[in-house]
């Protein structure tokens, strides 16, 4: 679901015509606290992930309860792809993905990655 469907599933049944329907101290403390969880919950994914470009590979951890760890040797990377709309160039953000000789699909994905074209560049760089 996404953070607009939360929202307006959330605050839908508590404002009917422009006007709060008064249905208790309950439900506007329900209201409260499940207007924010989705911005929290976005928060701490985006806190939770990491990607680092080694002289030899690429590592993505990400994971908000557990860990999960992908590793990319340089020598096997075979494809680079960044994906931005309009709205990721203007904020210069975008999607990478890397496969590698050894699997036939995208083996890292790294989304909502600030400036993917230099990170795309350090990766060049570093395979040499």
């Amino acid at each position: 679901m996404t953070l607009f469907g939360l929202l307006s599933a959330t605050v839908a049944p508590f404002v009917l015509g422009g006007a709060l329907v008064d249905t208790g101290w309950t439900a506007a403390l329900m209201a409260g606290l499940c207007g924010p969880l989705p911005l929290l919950w976005m928060w701490l994914q985006a806190r939770s992930r990491e990607l680092v470009v080694t002289r030899s590979r690429v590592r993505k951890r990400s994971g908000i309860l557990s860990n999960r760890t992908t590793e990319l040797a340089h020598r096997n990377i075979r494809n680079v792809q960044i994906d931005q709309g309009p709205i990721h160039r203007l904020m210069q953000c975008g999607t990478l993905r890397l496969s590698s000789a050894g699997q036939s699909g995208i083996e890292l994905t790294m989304r909502d990655l600030d400036d993917p074209e230099a990170v795309r560049d350090l990766i060049y760089q570093q395979h040499g």
